[in-house]
């Protein structure tokens, strides 16, 4: 038998990256799963006990799980940018030479831009907060 005892990191202090001070504490934890079954990570809500600082961290899971389900938006985004620009030689900086349709086409692909960034930057904003505010003890 192992004498290693898992320590949820829910457990374990931080240390803020502000105030350098290490007192940041969990204050919740959220774990999210698919239909009720798939786990897709989970996200912290942590505040520092010094200066006040309150922040979000999420696993390297959820980190996965958000940039497969951003992945396909920034796909179609980007074959309509190449359709636009490249193909067919729109250019919406001359509304003059477009269609209807190739608004359409512009908006659709500026539509899911926009939305798989709005999506994914939280996302990477809580991995940034993993970094700069780590883990200070380890479990034994």
């Amino acid at each position: 038998m192992s004498d290693h005892h898992y320590i949820d990191q829910d457990q374990l202090p931080r240390r803020c990256s502000r105030c350098g001070h290490p007192a940041v504490r969990c204050l919740g934890v959220m774990r999210y799963e698919l239909s009720g079954v798939v786990p897709t990570g989970t996200e912290r809500q942590h505040r520092c006990d010094a200066c006040g600082r309150t922040f979000r961290t999420e696993s390297l899971w959820r980190t996965i799980v958000c940039t497969v389900y951003v992945s396909p938006l920034l796909l179609v985004a980007g074959a309509t940018a190449w359709v636009v620009f490249v193909k067919y030689g729109m250019n919406p900086l001359r509304p003059a030479s477009m269609k209807s349709t190739d608004w359409i086409v512009v908006a659709v692909g500026a539509g899911a831009l926009l939305f798989g960034l709005l999506f994914y930057v939280p996302s990477l904003r809580r991995a940034v907060h993993n970094v700069r505010n780590p883990v200070i003890g380890r479990g034994r």
